[in-house]
């Protein structure tokens, strides 16, 4: 004689256990693998890519370090002479910072940079920024004046010079933007007794624009 078993779907549900995942899981867990790949990849480029620059960078100032001195007065013999032949004339860009005249690669466009000393033609010596004054505008009650504000743009000098012979071939100064006009209301602080306010710098590209017509001659 047979049994009689009664059927117990939580009986069935709990020894069913299942191995595998779902589809979704699986597409999910890939995606996220990959991700954590590419990031990792980009990371490295970027480590790799850094010490690449630094590496050129320490190169590019090794190689070109005497043209530094051609925006003191001095010359470097071994470099190319210059002519207004049309053409690309190589030039290194140098700018008077903090600790003095320093080689900048940043200044002149890769394409004209020259690939070695002798190649150099030209140098871009461009100078610190100095502030000009403009005006000041007094501010207090009645007719005692309690706080100024001293208005000031920014101006540099760039000049262009042969690096072989010391020889001037360029100068221009350039002047910046004025900053905004006195307003007739103004708060200051309480120690605000006097307030400078300068306008903007100018731009590295307005000098290089200024520079191309020497050193990429049509």
């Amino acid at each position: 004689m047979g049994r009689r078993i009664r059927y117990r779907p939580s009986a069935a549900a709990e020894q069913f256990v299942p191995t595998g995942r779902a589809q979704g899981d699986t597409f999910l867990g890939q995606k996220a693998v990959v991700i954590i790949v590419a990031g990792f990849v980009l990371m490295l480029a970027a480590i790799v890519g850094g010490a690449y620059f630094i590496i050129q960078n320490k190169k590019f100032q090794s190689e070109f370090a005497p043209l530094a001195g051609v925006c003191q007065g001095k010359w470097v013999g071994q470099a190319s002479a210059y002519s207004s032949a049309p053409g690309l004339h190589p030039v290194v860009g140098v700018r008077d910072g903090a600790e003095g005249w320093q080689l900048d690669s940043y200044l002149i466009p890769g394409s004209a940079l020259p690939q070695s000393l002798a190649e150099t033609q030209l140098v871009l010596c461009l100078g610190k920024s100095q502030a000009i004054y403009i005006q000041r505008c007094p501010y207090g009650e009645d007719t005692t004046v309690t706080n100024v504000i001293d208005r000031y743009y920014l101006q540099r000098e760039a000049r262009l010079i042969e690096a072989k012979t010391g020889r001037l071939i360029a100068v221009q100064t350039f002047k910046g933007s004025s900053p905004d006009y006195c307003n007739k209301r103004e708060w200051f602080g309480k120690d605000d007794k006097t307030v400078s306010v300068t306008g903007p710098d100018i731009p590295d590209s307005e000098i290089r624009s200024w520079a191309s017509a020497h050193f990429l001659i049509k």
